[in-house]
């Protein structure tokens, strides 16, 4: 299975890194005042457009136009699989971590005073709003 994760993280990697220097360099091949981008629409973004609107840059024939969209979609498919799947690997962590979070404070009743629990939730929650930190926290 370590080999399918590692599979699938250098796919998405591949394409993500595709789709950001196909994308960036359409985008920057564009003139000024050219109707596709946030210039000629004041400040909104361009509408998303999906892979239709490549078949024309790209000036497909069509026979790779009808091979190219089946393509692009097969894709998509594949990595909103892929985001499914690591969005519910992400909520069963929080899931896990709220529940040894809940077995902490459980445990923590029997030692410290009601005052003194309520401070280490504060500080907890503090903590947490920071982010993750590598390393024993810094004397302040």
């Amino acid at each position: 299975m370590t080999s399918n994760v590692s599979s699938v993280k250098y796919l998405t990697a591949a394409l993500a890194m595709f789709g950001l220097c196909f994308f960036s360099s359409v985008g920057a091949a564009e003139p000024p005042g050219s109707g596709a981008g946030p210039s000629s629409l004041g400040s909104e973004a361009p509408p998303h457009r999906g892979p239709e609107h490549l078949v024309e840059e790209l000036e497909l024939s069509d026979l790779q136009a009808e091979s190219f969209l089946a393509v692009m979609h097969e894709q998509h498919e594949k990595r909103m699989a892929v985001h499914e799947q690591y969005s519910a690997a992400r909520e069963e962590e929080h899931n896990a971590l709220e529940e040894l979070r809940g077995e902490t404070l459980y445990r923590l009743e029997s030692i410290l005073e009601p005052d003194q629990l309520q401070k280490f939730e504060d500080l907890s929650e503090r903590r947490g709003r920071r982010g993750k930190r590598h390393g024993p926290p810094t004397q302040g």
